[in-house]
């Protein structure tokens, strides 16, 4: 559990993977691998895993440890900044030309700067528009700054970011 970007939040996970547990959690269960439905009792809609999902987002939270640029190390934001957004904090979404991001949510992100205007085309979260966020030391692309009514957060794709 050295690196907490990866624990317990395994952000290597394939997207399919990804894609099977968050259609699990929106019926409201979650199988353990190997076991078939009639064989895990458990196995009953209810809100146990969104609040499990809110007990690891509060452990990240107070253990505020620095999230750095991948690519310089400069530091963008802190695992204390991390906030769910549509009851999650990773999202894997596809932008119009069909590039794939995993992205993780977070508060705010004073490593970064945005660039562009805000747009509310083909916007991954309903309400939001979003602009290009950027590393403020070697500019490299790192996600996007979206913002709604009254509320903004940094959508950061993880494979970008690195923890110290």
């Amino acid at each position: 559990m050295n690196n907490v970007l990866d624990k317990p939040y395994n952000f290597t996970r394939t997207p399919n993977r990804h894609v099977r547990e968050t259609r699990q959690l929106r019926r409201g269960f979650r199988q353990p691998p190997g076991r078939t439905p009639e064989k895990f009792p458990g196995n009953t809609p209810d809100n146990s895993i969104v609040d499990q999902e809110a007990t690891r987002l509060n452990l990240h939270r107070r253990q505020k440890q620095p999230v750095l640029c991948k690519a310089c190390g400069h530091p963008i934001t802190t695992t204390g900044e991390i906030v769910a957004v549509s009851n999650s904090h990773q999202h894997i979404f596809a932008n119009p030309g069909g590039l794939v991001f995993t992205i993780g949510c977070f508060r705010t992100a004073p490593g970064c700067m945005t660039t562009g205007p805000l747009t509310a085309e083909f916007s991954w979260f309903r309400g939001y528009q979003w602009r290009i966020a950027i590393c403020a030391s070697c500019h490299i692309h790192i996600g996007w700054m979206f913002a709604g009514t009254g509320h903004s957060f940094f959508g950061l794709i993880l494979d970008r970011l690195t923890n110290a």
